[in-house]
This record gives C-alpha cells, sequence and structure tokens, in this order.
C-alpha cells in the first residue's frame, strides 16, 4: 500500500493549459442583475440581488448578494474531487512546475481515449513517459467482442516517476476525434510514501447519497445524488516500521490524500480521507494494520 501526499497546484504552478477561462465573463466594477454570473481569479459567482458589490465581499455579506458557483471549469481538476471534473472536447493538456522533489501522480476520473505522462528536466531533457488506455477492450468470449459496450479505466496512479525538483509534468488526455469530450476529475502530483503490503480481504464499496421515497399510492421518486467510494484496507506493516507509519497517519488527518491499495486495481484507488486506523503489533517481524479511508 501507498500514498500520494498532495504537494498544491498554485496558479504559479499551472504553467501550460489548454483550458480557457471561459465560464462567464470577468467581474468589473459595475451594477450587476440577479442571474448574472462572472469570474473572479478562479473562481465564479452568480449574482442574487441587483448589486454592485465586488463578488467576494458579496458573498460574505448576510444576506449575501453574491452566490459562489465554484471553481472554473480549468481549475476543477486542481481544486474538487474527483466527480467535479475539468471537461474539453478533444483532449485536455496541462503542464505542471512543482518547484520541488515529485515522484508520484494521481489522475482520477478520466474520460478520453489515452492519457500520456511526460517529465521533463530543464538539463537531461525527458525522464520518463507514460501511455494508458483509458478505453478498456479487453473481453472475455466472442459475444462480448462483438455485442457489448466496451468500458474504460478512470483512476490511474504513476508511482514510479524518478524524483527530480526541477522538472515539469505534462499530461495530455487524448479522444478519438475532436468532437468526443475528455475529461480529469482530480489531478494530485506529491511525493509517494510506502505504508506496507495490501492484503486480500480488502474491501471496497460504494455509498449512495440519493434518496428514493414512495407517496402514498406506492409511487417511486428518486434524487439522484453524490456516491462516494470506501476502502477498508487490511496491510501488513513491518513492525520496525509500526511508529514512522502512525507518524504518517497521524499528519495526514483530515488532509486530502490519495491512497492505493494496488496500482493496477482502480477499485482500491481513492482520493479522500482516512475515517479509522488501527495497527496491532502481532510479532517481531509483521503487525497488521486496517485503515478505513472514505472519498472527498
Amino acid at each position: 500500500m501507498k500514498i500520494i501526499r498532495p504537494t498544491p497546484v498554485t496558479e504559479g504552478r499551472l504553467t501550460a493549459s489548454d483550458v480557457p477561462i471561459d465560464d462567464y465573463p470577468a467581474w468589473a466594477a459595475g451594477e450587476y442583475s440577479a442571474g448574472d454570473s462572472v469570474v473572479v481569479g478562479i473562481e465564479a459567482f452568480e449574482a442574487l440581488e441587483t448589486t454592485s458589490d465586488e463578488p467576494v465581499a458579496g458573498a460574505s455579506k448576510t444576506p449575501p448578494s453574491w452566490l459562489r458557483l465554484g471553481y472554473v471549469n480549468k481549475w476543477r481538476m486542481f481544486r474538487d474531487g474527483r466527480d467535479s471534473k475539468t471537461r474539453q472536447d478533444g483532449g485536455v493538456a496541462t503542464t505542471v512546475t512543482p518547484g520541488q522533489v515529485v515522484n508520484g501522480l494521481a489522475l482520477l476520473g478520466l474520460e478520453g481515449l489515452s492519457v500520456t505522462v511526460t517529465m521533463t528536466d530543464p538539463v537531461e531533457g525527458i525522464v520518463y513517459q507514460r501511455t494508458d488506455q483509458i478505453t478498456d477492450i479487453s473481453v472475455n468470449n466472442w459475444y462480448d467482442w462483438y455485442f457489448l459496450p466496451y468500458g474504460f479505466r478512470e483512476d490511474f496512479v504513476f508511482t514510479d516517476m524518478p524524483p527530480y525538483s526541477g522538472a515539469e509534468v505534462s499530461v495530455v488526455v487524448n479522444t478519438s476525434n475532436p468532437a468526443d469530450t475528455s475529461a480529469v476529475g482530480r489531478y494530485v502530483i506529491g511525493m509517494v510514501r510506502g505504508m506496507g503490503l495490501t492484503l486480500y480481504g480488502t474491501s471496497v464499496r460504494t455509498q449512495d447519497f440519493s434518496v428514493r421515497e414512495r407517496d402514498g399510492f406506492g409511487n417511486l421518486t428518486i434524487v439522484r445524488r453524490r456516491k462516494i467510494r470506501l476502502v477498508d484496507y487490511r496491510v501488513d506493516v513491518e513492525t520496525p516500521l509500526v511508529d514512522s507509519v502512525k507518524r504518517e497517519l497521524d499528519q495526514i488527518a483530515n488532509e486530502e490524500t490519495v491512497f492505493i491499495g494496488a496500482d493496477h486495481l482502480g477499485s482500491t484507488i481513492i482520493f479522500g480521507f482516512y475515517r479509522d486506523f488501527d495497527i496491532t503489533i502481532s510479532n517481531y517481524a509483521l503487525s497488521a494494520a486496517t485503515l478505513e479511508v472514505e472519498g472527498y
């Protein structure tokens, strides 16, 4: 098992992106009517009344004159959870220069055909490059090949990147044609930490917050809401490393983190927080740990 502790992607570290900020017009001093939407920095706001207030200040008033809508499309992949996605037809291309040593990257909630990650050092040139297919066309028999739609792999981790301090990391999500929509749910870059060996018995489930109600005649109404992923990891930790693992977990309490049960099993990759952990010092060699994690 591994984790990636995020290095924040700030406006200075996002050195290139082909996703424009064109959600709404940029705010300018003046009067706005109820329903008007504007962009301030990397966030969008909607006027709740006729107002001349600056949107950030107006959203903090009681009652508010502006409503914060959230981050603009370009920045959702760096700020929100995996379900609030940066979307663009024909692909997404970004370059991040972290300005510090990183050796891991997680790309979650991808949509498209393929994704290519390239790390380029200013002195040595390209030091890492890998392309993975987002579309999953693996089949079990001829019937599946001819009649069933192909699936998608949404979550990818790149934990084998070399540790360079001054390198830039580019991510390109490709589509089969310019009219197809591509998307990135969450981009997390940082340092990889090993936590132990993930064991069979690790469980994965989904919590659905949708509401299902029936009226007096038995008619069913479904209010569709978010789903979050929950993973209960079972991990073997080397007993001499128990203290360091506990310290690491203490440090990420209430901190957004990528948890990786196995690189090749997307269902064990989750971006979120841990609810609880327990480490039982079993013997001098190995200790048994459990970790409950919920998605962001």
